[in-house]
């Protein structure tokens, strides 16, 4: 019996969701903010994941 190492076929793609994510917070959150220290971002990111998810409004 031979065990493969191969990644999930899915994983690529969680990946880029990841990545889009991180690359939105940058975007829109922290290139607007500076961040003083570690407890400071753990204040603003919460109260940016609720202006995220929030609907749009058309």
């Amino acid at each position: 019996m031979q065990l493969r190492n191969d990644p999930a076929p899915a994983g690529a793609r969680a990946n880029a969701f990841a990545e889009r994510w991180v690359r939105t917070v940058r975007r829109e959150c922290l290139d607007r903010i500076l961040i003083y220290n570690t407890r400071h971002l753990l204040a603003v990111l919460p109260e940016y994941l609720v202006h995220y998810n929030e609907p749009f409004s058309s």
